[in-house]
């Protein structure tokens, strides 16, 4: 934690806020945004520390609304992680078939495997990107 802050001492904190904000029925109004978005930050700064801190706030004590707000990053961190995956699938499979257009060197099929539909620089980034867009220039 940041601020020399403990678990112990933003755990109430941290639930306290979460039931006025049900209680107020403020889930989107822009100064609770702030405020949870300080709070969280104080927490963690990356969605895996701040469930980390989370999971011992809600070891330490009962916090209904800490918990309900655990479970939800963890459906983030499951959900964050499963999008990686997908567009590192999508990134092997274009480069599959761009080593293939490569291999057979046809400019229509270079020129399709180099523009697959969506954009990612991870992709552009890699050599058979690169040989790719340079075989194209010359044929």
């Amino acid at each position: 934690m940041c601020g020399g802050g403990s678990v112990v001492s933003v755990g109430p904190i941290l639930e306290h806020f979460l039931s006025l904000k049900s209680a107020r029925d403020e889930h989107y109004s822009e100064e609770c945004y702030k405020i949870e978005r300080e709070i969280m930050n104080h927490i963690g700064q990356d969605l895996q520390t701040q469930i980390y801190i989370l999971e011992q706030i809600v070891s330490l004590e009962h916090s209904p609304y800490c918990s309900q707000l655990l479970e939800s990053l963890k459906k983030r961190m499951v959900q964050k992680i499963s999008m990686e995956q997908y567009n590192d699938t999508l990134v092997k499979d274009a480069l599959s078939q761009l080593n293939a257009a490569i291999e057979a060197r046809s400019p229509i099929a270079l020129k399709a495997a180099l523009n697959p539909g969506w954009y990612s620089v991870k992709f552009q980034m890699t050599d058979i990107y690169k040989n790719g867009e340079r075989l194209l220039s010359e044929v």
